[in-house]
């Protein structure tokens, strides 16, 4: 049976790590070709605050970020659903942005929920339902044209083209 739940910070390095190798190939081009896995796992588990989604005690779906205080932007630093799981995960970022641009009729009552926790984790307020994100910033491999199109769709635009990724970012 499958028991899917959401938890932020609670993985550990080890299935931070495990995550990683099972979703690897997943990422183009893989992404141990320009990730030391390891480390990458260890920095994660010591610095992101993470967004994890469970099927029972196996990390399946992750979102790791960090908030830039002071120029007031989320950074997503990862953003990983194992194939088997795949279809909810951009909901959950769309819900996310929708609950930091304080438009809580257009969310459940989970959605909300969640985004209450996240701006707990990220130890940030939330005052007269809105956050003090002003814009949500990611990087992707240029290899991966799928996930730049779906960023793209979900309001993000790209501000820097580089040799190897592509800069986006969504106005809050």
């Amino acid at each position: 049976m499958i028991s899917l739940t959401y938890t932020f910070n609670k993985s550990t390095e080890q299935q931070i790590k495990e995550h990683l190798w099972r979703v690897d190939k997943d990422f183009k081009p893989a992404l141990h070709t320009y990730v030391d896995i390891d480390s990458y796992s260890k920095k994660l588990a010591n610095s992101a605050v993470r967004l994890e989604y469970f099927n029972e005690n196996q990390l399946i779906g992750l979102m790791a970020s960090y908030f830039n205080l002071d120029n007031k932007f989320l950074f997503i630093t990862n953003f990983s659903i194992e194939k088997e799981y795949r279809g909810q995960g951009m909901n959950i970022i769309v819900g996310l942005i929708k609950f930091l641009e304080g438009k809580y009729s257009e969310i459940s009552t989970e959605t909300l929920n969640m985004g209450l926790d996240f701006a707990k984790a990220l130890h940030i307020k939330v005052e007269s339902n809105k956050t003090p994100i002003k814009s949500i910033h990611t990087e992707v491999r240029n290899d991966n044209q799928i996930l730049i199109y779906v960023y793209k769709k979900i309001g993000f635009y790209i501000k820097n083209i580089g040799e190897t990724s592509t800069y986006l970012i969504r106005e809050i």
